[in-house]
């Protein structure tokens, strides 16, 4: 479905990303301006504005989110008050923007735009983690000690390396976690450095090395680290995801499964990673949406 110009919203939040959000605005909005009748821009100061101005929205054709994951993260958890969502154009603005990568969007705004405005609107699988959703994944054990463990001025500073910097910090100091993974029907007892639960597969900026990771394909990829596979986490984040990719093929250690209702039960509750916001605990209840969501791509999306 080509992209409709009549109306549509543009969100935007002054914390969102490194760049001062009045310049990014000014970057973006003759774009839109060019191709849509009319253009309403919103300032946000926190999650729940943000929320509620979503759920308030009774007739667009679209929804820009100009920010980060953050900002689309807090945008999908409208779903917790309406049934639907219009289609939502992710102008990256943040500091990863590890969805937009998932999406093709270029990585800067204008570009961005420009290709979102001549793009076209897809359905896209939506995962329901308890109470709230995530787009990219969901992660518990030392990808959540990284993440709350990222000081907010090293992350403005040093951006997307920050992430890392944490991550390899945290991968030395970590312990492992037990407990009972259920999906779909089969039922794993555990121990592990970290599971992630995976919708899209950019974390970082980093591509994860495994290609058959899809949005849109109806299923949701589980892997299960031990501590013996932390060596070759570290190398994917070195290296890359081409470099890296048959180092994550041939550790036997790493489990991978594929399904579409997740349970994880652990021993003591741990905090929840989902899109690089923290928040749910365990034990968690995930259930893939399938194709629930529309997101506008860029016509070189595959």
């Amino acid at each position: 479905m080509n992209v409709q110009f009549s109306h549509c919203y543009l969100f935007h939040h002054e914390s969102a990303g490194q760049q001062n959000s009045s310049q990014s605005v000014a970057q973006v909005l003759p774009i839109l301006a060019s191709q849509y009748q009319t253009v309403i821009s919103k300032k946000t100061s926190s999650p729940e504005e943000l929320i509620e101005q979503i759920v308030s929205i009774t007739n667009t054709d679209a929804i820009y989110l100009l920010g980060g994951d953050g900002t689309l993260h807090q945008a999908i958890q409208a779903l917790q008050h309406v049934d639907s969502l219009p289609p939502i154009g992710i102008l990256p603005g943040g500091t990863c923007n590890d969805f937009s990568r998932v999406l093709s969007i270029p990585q800067t705004l204008e570009k961005a735009t420009e290709a979102l405005i001549n793009g076209r609107i897809e359905s896209f699988d939506l995962a329901k983690a308890n109470s709230s959703y995530f787009l990219n994944f969901a992660g518990l054990g030392f990808i959540t000690h990284a993440s709350d463990g990222i000081e907010e001025t090293k992350k403005e500073k040093l951006g997307k390396i920050s992430y890392f910097l944490s991550a390899i910090k945290t991968m030395k100091e970590s312990e492992t976690f037990s407990g009972k993974l259920t999906i779909d029907d089969q039922v794993i007892e555990f121990e592990a450095a970290m599971i992630l639960v995976m919708n899209g597969f950019s974390i970082g900026t980093h591509t994860f090395p495994v290609s058959t990771i899809s949005p849109q394909d109806g299923e949701l990829d589980i892997f299960v680290f031990p501590t013996t596979s932390i060596g070759t986490v570290l190398k994917w984040i070195q290296l890359g995801y081409k470099d890296s990719t048959n180092s994550f093929q041939e550790d036997r250690s790493i489990l991978h499964l594929k399904g579409e209702n997740v349970s994880i039960l652990t021993n003591e509750s741990l905090s929840v990673d989902m899109d690089g916001e923290i928040h749910e605990e365990t034990p968690l209840t995930i259930q893939l949406q399938k194709a629930s969501i529309s997101l506008i791509v860029p016509s070189t999306y595959q």
